[in-house]
């Protein structure tokens, strides 16, 4: 359950990074990482049946909440773009939180 749950939040944060960039946060590159890094990482998280999958969506979360606070946060200016913020640090949030859970289970087990 955990590692569904921590898959979803990936998938959720991706959504949020891609609303930031569509919406015209300032500081994207071109092609921005960061969608394709939670989406991806969530995909694995929930279709790999390789018991330390969650430590590769761990990971991305944790590589994406850093980049966040080492480039000072975003400059929000928009409804959009805080909504777009508000989906990113929930689902990363979530993802850190579930995948904590799911890898404490796969430990355990």
């Amino acid at each position: 359950m955990n590692r569904k749950l921590q898959a979803a939040a990936l998938i959720v944060a991706g959504a949020g990074v891609a609303t930031m960039f569509f919406t015209g946060v300032p500081g994207f590159p071109k092609v921005p990482p960061g969608p394709f890094i939670l989406i991806g990482s969530g995909l694995l998280v929930g279709l790999l049946r390789w018991r330390w999958a969650p430590v590769i969506g761990l990971l991305a979360a944790l590589f994406i909440a850093v980049g966040f606070v080492a480039a000072g946060g975003a400059q929000i200016s928009t409804v959009a773009q805080g909504a777009g913020l508000t989906v990113m640090l929930t689902g990363v949030a979530a993802a850190l939180a579930a995948g904590w859970l799911a890898l404490r289970n796969a430990i355990r087990s």
